[in-house]
């Protein structure tokens, strides 16, 4: 089945298209056992005049392939990212949880800032050194409208409100009170 090349001659052989074809018709079953290799090869035509339905099915399939396993990376990456962003706001969360000191939870705020490399502003409506304040009026209509007689409010500020509160744009704000 080697056209006379034994398996001695096979192996002992350089590397060339004769050494392949002979390897290949000694093993049928090459392909089979070879199924990713199968899917990457590309045969060229000597002349490009008609090319098999089949050919063009399976050269899209592999465009299509390589796409999704890029998706696939890209949603592997954004994962990670949101495991750790998960990670930095619990830990922070647990630490907020277990104060009730306003420059322990600044420095919770701004260490989470620095980690996550955001701008953190936080306001108080008592005169503390070194925090921004806010009229106590100002801080009071917020609760009312955005508290609903919870302690915290997470979500989104109405430019107005957010007027009142952030000095500096920042990308995440929290609004303190000691009441």
């Amino acid at each position: 089945m080697n056209n006379g090349v034994d398996a001695t001659t096979l192996e002992t052989m350089p590397l060339n298209e004769e050494a392949v074809a002979a390897y290949l018709n000694d093993h049928p079953d090459f392909f089979v056992r070879q199924r990713d290799l199968l899917a990457q090869l590309t045969i060229p035509h000597a002349e490009r005049g008609a090319v098999s339905l089949v050919e063009i099915q399976l050269k899209r399939l592999r465009e299509r392939v390589a796409e999704l396993e890029e998706d696939i990376t890209q949603l592997m990456s954004l994962g990670a990212k949101n495991d750790r962003l998960f990670r930095a706001f619990a830990e922070a969360h647990q630490a907020l949880l277990r104060t009730d000191q306003l420059h322990t939870v600044n420095k919770i705020l701004q260490t989470l800032s620095a980690q996550l490399q955001l701008n953190v502003s936080v306001c108080v409506y008592h005169d503390i050194a070194g925090m921004t304040t806010i009229p106590r009026q100002a801080v009071d209509q917020l609760k009312n409208h955005h508290f609903a007689g919870r302690r915290c409010y997470l979500g989104r500020l109405r430019r107005i409100d957010a007027e009142v509160v952030i000095t500096t744009q920042p990308q995440t704000a929290h609004l303190l009170g000691t009441d």
